[in-house]
């Protein structure tokens, strides 16, 4: 009787941390909001293991600052950004809609 129990409050946990997650993620896709590039930051990042041999991922930072004034951060792998934002400049405009994940350049 107790397994039942361990596997019931599991599956509650499962299901309260999936609501959550869900919640976030149409809350962060229904945001709207326009604002300004502040800085563009590249960096190369390990994200191998301690055992593991060296993966090296390049990243990029796209800070911004909302016309409510609002500061705020976009990563991205290099890929990513050099296909969605390929000339995207300091003090370039960002409009994010709702229903879209990322903003788009303005």
């Amino acid at each position: 009787m107790g397994n039942i129990g361990l596997i019931i409050l599991v599956v509650v946990v499962v299901v309260a941390f999936t609501a959550l997650l869900t919640w976030f993620q149409a809350k962060k896709k229904a945001e709207v909001w326009q604002g300004t590039v502040t800085k563009i930051k590249h960096k190369t990042i390990d994200r191998s293991g301690t055992d593991e041999p060296a993966r090296l991922e390049d990243v990029v930072y796209i800070h911004y600052r909302t016309d409510e004034g609002k500061k705020g951060k976009l990563q991205l792998d290099k890929r990513q950004f050099n296909q969605q934002y390929p000339d995207l400049q300091v003090n370039d405009r960002l409009d994010k809609q709702a229903g879209e994940y990322m903003p788009r350049k303005g």
